[in-house]
Formats: C-alpha cells, sequence, structure tokens
C-alpha cells in the first residue's frame, strides 16, 4: 500500500515538472512577440507574462517564483544584459521570480473555495496585479541603483519609475486580461 501512494506523489510531481516546463517554453515563445521595445531595454510583449501567471495560480508561490526565477535566468541567457550580479538578480531572477506572487492566489482559493465558482475570480485577478507592480518596483529599484549614477536618489527613483512603470503595467494588465479570458478553463482544471 505505501508504494501505490508513493506512486500517486511522484506522478503529481512529474506533472507539476512537465507543466512547469511548457509554461516555460510558452512564456519565452511569447515574449518573442514584441508591441513594442523600449529604448533602453524592457518591452511590452503579447502576453508574456501569462504562462507564468497561470502557473503560480495553479500552484502557489514556491513553485511560481521558482519558475519565474528560471524565466529570468533563461531570459538573461538569450538576451543578456551585465552590469553586475546584482544588477542580473534584480532585472532578471527577482523580477520575473516575483511574478510567482500571483500564486498567493491559489491559497485564497483553497481557503475560499466561494471564490471559485465566479466567473472572473478575483482572487486570481489581484494576485497577479500585486505579483505584477512587485516585478515593477525590482525594474526601478535596478534602475536606480545601476542606470541612474550621479543623479539624486528622487531623480534617479522618479527617472527610472517614468521609465519603468509604463511597459509593465502594460504587460500586467495583458496578463491579467489573459487571466480573466482562461478564467472558465482554470476553474475546471484540477490539480
Amino acid at each position: 500500500m505505501p508504494e501505490e501512494s508513493s506512486k500517486k506523489f511522484d506522478s503529481k510531481k512529474i506533472y507539476v515538472l512537465a507543466e512547469g516546463a511548457v509554461m516555460l517554453a510558452l512564456a519565452i515563445v511569447l515574449s518573442r512577440f514584441k508591441l513594442y521595445q523600449m529604448p533602453a531595454g524592457g518591452s511590452i510583449n503579447l502576453f508574456g507574462y501569462l504562462p507564468l501567471f497561470v502557473f503560480a495560480v495553479r500552484h502557489g508561490v514556491g513553485k511560481g517564483m521558482l519558475v519565474g526565477a528560471i524565466f529570468g535566468l533563461l531570459d538573461f541567457i538569450l538576451h543578456p544584459y551585465f552590469v553586475n550580479v546584482v544588477q542580473v538578480l534584480l532585472d532578471y531572477i527577482l523580477a520575473y521570480g516575483s511574478l510567482g506572487l500571483a500564486g498567493f492566489a491559489c491559497t485564497l482559493n483553497r481557503k475560499f473555495p466561494a471564490l471559485n465558482k465566479q466567473r472572473i475570480n478575483i482572487a486570481n485577478v489581484l494576485c497577479c496585479l500585486i505579483a505584477g507592480c512587485v516585478r515593477i518596483l525590482f525594474a526601478i529599484f535596478s534602475g536606480v541603483f545601476f542606470y541612474m549614477a550621479g543623479k539624486s536618489w528622487l531623480e534617479a527613483f522618479i527617472g527610472s519609475a517614468t521609465y519603468n512603470i509604463p511597459y509593465g503595467i502594460v504587460n500586467t494588465l495583458l496578463a491579467i486580461l489573459g487571466i480573466i479570458l482562461l478564467q472558465p478553463a482554470l476553474t475546471r482544471l484540477k490539480k
């Protein structure tokens, strides 16, 4: 009997691993559909964050952050921009890893099953919005510390925020639109 339960456990791990790999591949492909390329890095992509949000919403914060951080590392490998190690951590690993915070919706959906009965799950939308805003904050801090040298703290913060907020918000809102459109399928999927 114990062997049978361990097989189920292993198959679930393999399923989550495979789903994470598919979502990573999908995120890489979607992030290449650039609607607008910013002059000094960053871009507006067609649903680039969506696969990372979907994975996080389905499997929680920890797994979502891991897949997001792996995406950031792959993005750095495919299109490297290196100032120093801390900049790579802020711009790629932590920024994209923070998209996994959308996984708090997974916890909320388990604690409050009535939320799942709504056509548009408010928890999913709010958690994805928060995750997108945290990702923007990492981009702003990276801009302040590494791209705005020689300016006062306030000038650097305003300059970095002015640059990073528009494309970050558009990417987040596009992914949230995708979450809303996929909501019926997400509520039918079982883990």
